[in-house]
C-alpha cells in the first residue's frame, strides 16, 4: 500500500511539473508575441510618421492668423491637421505634430497636448516608441530641441530638467514658468510621465 501511495505521489509530481513547463512555454510564447506585436507597432509608426513628415515638409499654412494664444496654423495631410515638426538633432529625432492629441493619432505621429509655440506653453507628448519619443528619456541637460512651424518659423530652446509626473499631475504638466516646451512620454512601466522642460534660447520670434 505504501508502494501504491508513493507512485500516486509521484504521478501527482510528474503531472504538476509538466503543467508548469507548458504554462511556462505559453507565457515564453505569449512575451514573444507580445515583442513582435509591439516591434510590428512601432515599425508601422515610424513609416506612418516619416510619411507625414515628408508631406509637412512639403507644405506651408497661411489659413490661420498666428497670435499669442492655442491658435496655431496647421496643414491637413490624410485627414489629420499638423502644426509643425520637433527635432532632436544628437539623437536623429524629426518627427512631425499633429494638432491635438487623439488616441489614434498618436499612434502617427507625436501629438499637441495643450499650449503654442508663440507664447512659450506648449506640450507635445508621444509614445514609448522607439520611433516617436522613447529616445528622448536620456537626453542629458544642455540638449537642443527645435520646434519649426508649418510656416517655417523655428523655435529653438535647451533642456534645462527632466522629471517624473503622474498620470493625474495634468495642471502641473501644462503650468509653469519655468518652461517654453515640455516633451513627455510614459516611462517604461506606463505609470509615469517622462517630462522633459526646455527654455527658449532663440530671441527671432
Amino acid at each position: 500500500m505504501e508502494e501504491t501511495r508513493n507512485k500516486k505521489e509521484l504521478k501527482a509530481i510528474n503531472h504538476k511539473g509538466i503543467f508548469m513547463m507548458l504554462f511556462g512555454l505559453l507565457l515564453i510564447l505569449a512575451a514573444g508575441a507580445l515583442l513582435v506585436h509591439n516591434r510590428l507597432e512601432d515599425a508601422r509608426a515610424g513609416r506612418e510618421s516619416a510619411l507625414a513628415l515628408s508631406r509637412v515638409e512639403a507644405a506651408t499654412s497661411d489659413t490661420l492668423l498666428r497670435g499669442l494664444s492655442n491658435l496655431m496654423p496647421i496643414v491637413q495631410i490624410d485627414g489629420r491637421d499638423y502644426i509643425g515638426r520637433v527635432q532632436v538633432e544628437s539623437i536623429g529625432l524629426d518627427l512631425p505634430v499633429i494638432a491635438a492629441w487623439d488616441e489614434e493619432d498618436a499612434l502617427v505621429a507625436p501629438c499637441r497636448f495643450s499650449g503654442s509655440a508663440y507664447d512659450d506653453s506648449l506640450v507635445i507628448c508621444g509614445h514609448n516608441m522607439r520611433a516617436h519619443f522613447s529616445p528622448i528619456k536620456n537626453l542629458e541637460r544642455g540638449t537642443q530641441v527645435t520646434f519649426t512651424d508649418v510656416n517655417g518659423n523655428v523655435f529653438t530652446y535647451e533642456l534645462t530638467d527632466t522629471l517624473l509626473l503622474q498620470p493625474e499631475q495634468v495642471e502641473d504638466m501644462v503650468t509653469g514658468d519655468d518652461w517654453d516646451l515640455t516633451l513627455f512620454t510614459c516611462n517604461y512601466g506606463g505609470n509615469a510621465r517622462v517630462t522633459l522642460r526646455c527654455k527658449r534660447t532663440s530671441e527671432d520670434f
